[in-house]
């Protein structure tokens, strides 16, 4: 009977399915990601989507919120999700600053 349900109602139920994978995704992406434990607005950890506020509404502004953001949380910085920019590439020598084990 759900099955039946379901293909009676195709375009509601791929609406929240999607709806779904999208929650899944920003839970995903707030706790569970390798990038999730460095410090940045949350709002970058979710989408790229302030890139393009800042790039196309606010014409550009998106280098000089990086460099804000850099002063706000120190020398790695996620722009938006899946991506760290890093203040300067001396910074990789740190230990602190890297992943890597051994």
């Amino acid at each position: 009977m759900a099955v039946s349900s379901v293909l009676s109602y195709p375009i509601p139920s791929l609406v929240g399915i999607y709806i779904l994978y999208l929650f899944g995704l920003v839970i995903y992406r707030l706790y569970f990601h390798p990038l999730a434990k460095f410090p940045g607005p949350k709002y970058a950890a979710i989408s790229r989507w302030h890139e393009f506020y800042y790039e196309v509404v606010k014409q550009g502004q998106f280098t000089f919120k990086v460099q804000e953001l850099h002063k706000k949380y120190g020398l790695l910085s996620p722009s938006h999700a899946r991506v760290i920019i890093v203040l300067s590439s001396t910074h990789w020598s740190r230990p602190d600053c890297s992943h890597r084990s051994g």
